[in-house]
């Protein structure tokens, strides 16, 4: 079974509850052991989950993908949904801890990552197949508010 580049993770998340656990054991696709499996890929460390949980409550205009991380394609994926399907902004995140603000940044965890925006894009429809990522590195609090 090849594993997703990407999972939404959905406003809900804040709303009523906050497990990437349950997100993925909601998922009726998915057996109790594929979504035990997709938990290790998705997992988030204790700056991410207060970056999504600060972006789900503060930014609902932007759609937020958690990245395999084990597929090298950045740490989040954003979709801002203020614009039409054509003119949408997407970025593509590796946070790190202190950082700062760095568009344009790439390098190998941020190789796959045209592969996520297509499958996005192929999955969701949100987003068009010629849609391309803006690649950002930096601290998690200054992202947020650069975003």
């Amino acid at each position: 079974m090849r594993h997703p580049l990407t999972l939404r993770m959905p406003f809900a998340m804040v709303d009523v509850g906050f497990s990437v656990e349950q997100l993925l054991a909601r998922d009726p696709a998915l057996s109790r052991s594929q979504a035990w499996q997709r938990l290790e890929l998705f997992a988030l460390s204790g700056p991410e989950r207060l970056f999504t949980r600060r972006l789900l409550m503060e930014r609902r205009n932007l759609w937020l993908y958690r990245c395999n991380q084990r597929a090298f394609c950045g740490d989040f994926v954003v979709v801002d949904m203020s614009g039409g399907l054509g003119a949408r902004r997407v970025v593509a995140l590796e946070l790190k801890q202190g950082a700062p603000v760095k568009p344009g940044a790439g390098g190998v965890q941020m190789a796959r990552v045209p592969e996520a925006v297509a499958e996005i894009a192929a999955r969701d429809a949100v987003i068009t197949e010629r849609a391309a990522a803006q690649q950002v590195m930096g601290d998690p609090t200054a992202v947020a508010r650069w975003l």
